[in-house]
């Protein structure tokens, strides 16, 4: 204490603002802000002319509750943001007066998330502009659908002018409702979770080059035989059913594509023949790629498509016991021809992944793999070179 009594107070509010847990649920018992401004004169001071200090609200849920939260409250640590951009998270449903006060500042919002289908209903049924909402996160709580059948069309372009980081995380049971239109073309990340291919097929060709758009456990696909070209450049695939990305891949097509990435928390892999499929139909060029859960040969055979040959950052992993070896020795043989600009490779996996990144630190510039190479461990930040 007596050490921060000698700190400026900009740099103390600068310390403050680092104690801020943006996903911490509002209460005034253990939020920073509040108790910051507890301590002492001094502090409480910085504290209140600190405005970005107080301008992160999380709604509680149900199980959050230890006690009513006085309205009061709320109104107080809405004054003391003054004119700081706002960070909300309705989790739990808000009662309407409250809910109303926080939308008659809807100029101040800037990232947003809704984990509760009413709450997100209310927010679409206003005709209310965002001028400056630049996030938006919407989880269904699966309790209903996420709109009601009876809401109209929405146009969300006009009230979401710069919106640029979309997240649609939909429950197994729903579907996105065909009545809501997005500003798709000046997102930079668009993030869909539970997406059925059918309205995949609506989004993609909407989406701008530079969005990066993660597809989290994608739908079965809807049968049809044409084919989706979108101009995206970079692309992820998380989680879902192998036959569903299988699909999704057979009917994708991305010619400008630069990164590509397959990650998923449960590795059962992907079909490399779909991956091929998708690649080839693309004729992209990438340059950052990342595969998991390939046999050896099937890996290698995927890194001589010309669509990976100017790969500068390849992570590979979560190879079945015995394969990391066989590839350990493909790779140092055939890497210079498959792979010539690499600069980066990242291994993930068990121990064997460590044993061979040990022996690609110890190997001989003069064949295999360059010396500017550079190798992380299991994604992590050891480093060898």
């Amino acid at each position: 204490m007596s050490s921060l009594r000698r700190f400026p107070n900009e740099m103390l509010s600068e310390i403050f603002l680092r104690c801020v847990d943006a996903a911490a649920t509002f209460d005034p018992v253990h939020n920073a802000g509040w108790a910051l401004a507890r301590v002492c004169q001094r502090w409480r001071s910085v504290a209140l002319t600190t405005p970005d200090l107080w301008s992160h609200f999380v709604f509680p849920g149900p199980s959050d509750f230890r006690r009513p939260i006085p309205h009061r409250l709320w109104e107080i640590q809405l004054d003391r943001a003054h004119n700081s951009s706002l960070s909300i998270r309705f989790v739990a449903h808000v009662p309407a007066d409250l809910l109303d006060m926080f939308f008659t500042v809807a100029d101040r919002w800037k990232e947003v998330a809704f984990a509760n289908n009413k709450v997100f209903a209310r927010f679409v049924d206003l005709a209310i502009e965002f001028p400056f909402l630049t996030k938006l996160v919407v989880e269904d709580d699966s309790f209903g659908p996420l709109l009601p059948s009876g809401v109209p069309g929405t146009d969300l372009v006009k009230r979401l002018p710069t919106l640029r980081h979309l997240t649609l995380a939909l429950g197994s049971s729903n579907s996105f409702p065909p009545q809501l239109r997005f500003p798709w073309s000046q997102l930079r990340t668009c993030n869909l979770g539970n997406f059925r291919t059918s309205r995949i097929r609506e989004v993609l060709p909407l989406l701008s080059p530079g969005t990066h758009l993660t597809l989290r456990a994608p739908g079965a696909g809807d049968g049809s035989p044409t084919m989706i070209v979108t101009n995206i450049q970079s692309l992820e695939i998380m989680d879902g059913s192998r036959a569903a990305r299988r699909d999704l891949l057979n009917v994708l097509v991305a010619p400008r594509l630069q990164k590509l990435l397959f990650t998923q928390s449960k590795v059962e892999g992907t079909d490399p023949d779909a991956i091929t499929t998708f690649l080839n139909n693309s004729k992209c060029t990438l340059r950052h790629f990342r595969i998991l859960g390939c046999m050896w040969w099937q890996l290698i055979n995927i890194l001589r498509l010309p669509a990976v040959g100017g790969v500068v950052h390849l992570e590979i992993g979560y190879l079945p016991m015995g394969e990391w070896g066989r590839l350990f020795v493909e790779l140092e043989r055939v890497e210079p021809r498959l792979v010539p600009d690499l600069r980066t490779l990242v291994l993930r996996g068990n121990f064997s992944c460590w044993k061979i990144s040990q022996r690609l630190s110890n190997r001989n510039p003069a064949g295999g793999f360059s010396r500017d190479l550079s190798i992380l461990e299991s994604g992590s930040s050891r480093r060898s070179n």
